[in-house]
């Protein structure tokens, strides 16, 4: 009795050892490989923008007279207000890849890179929260950014709503609707930074040029 009971206990620890040990080899085999490190990435632009504010600064230096700008932080279209980095594949559909993020969304990264495209190009520049009064504010709204592979090669799309109001009299100025496209260099999330941060430089450009255009217009018609 003794013994087959010494048996019996036996073959239960057996088993016991042999289930634990299947569900250690299991979980290695069936669970998912080691996730892939998080990679950050940055908008800045590009060095064509230091090319192209010293030929506006060449060409339009503001004069000791330029009114002043306010620039509160860009605001992002709903969808486009995270640090995700979004792509699309069909038309409707955006998705965040599952490893490449910047490092902020997208429309806070604009807002330095204005207000540095337009201190060096001579602009007098005001940031919240800063009391300082002010002859204008420029407000940059709808900001989308978005990798498409709905083409080849893929493209990056940048969107963005200027709006230049005068303070006083309070009115509208001029309205802009910036949309520029880039090819991206590789169909992968860097190549879609890199053409992300062209597109930026083409924006900064455009801006500029718009903002020079709606300051030197006498304001009736607008800009």
């Amino acid at each position: 009795m003794n013994e087959r009971w010494s048996n019996a206990r036996w073959f239960r620890g057996f088993v016991l050892v042999g289930w634990w040990a299947l569900g250690v080899s299991g979980c290695s085999l069936f669970s998912p490989a080691s996730h892939e490190a998080v990679r950050t990435f940055v908008l800045m632009g590009d060095t064509t923008v230091e090319e192209e504010i010293s030929r506006i600064e060449t060409a339009t230096s503001p004069s000791a007279s330029i009114p002043t700008l306010l620039v509160p932080i860009p605001r992002a279209r709903s969808g486009f207000d995270s640090a995700r980095m979004i792509y699309v594949s069909r038309d409707y559909e955006v998705l965040p890849f599952a490893y490449h993020r910047w490092v902020d969304v997208p429309a806070r990264m604009l807002h330095p890179l204005i207000v540095e495209a337009l201190e060096a190009s001579g602009w007098r520049v005001i940031q919240p929260p800063s009391q300082v009064p002010s002859d204008f504010r420029l407000d940059v709204q709808n900001v989308l950014l978005q990798h498409e592979f709905i083409h080849v090669p893929s493209q990056v799309q940048f969107r963005a709503r200027a709006q230049l109001v005068e303070i006083d009299p309070s009115r509208i100025r001029g309205i802009r609707e910036f949309v520029i496209v880039e090819d991206a260099p590789s169909d992968d999330p860097y190549g879609g930074v890199v053409a992300a941060n062209r597109a930026v430089a083409t924006f900064l450009r455009q801006l500029n040029d718009w903002l020079q255009v709606c300051m030197d217009s006498s304001g009736s018609h607008g800009c």
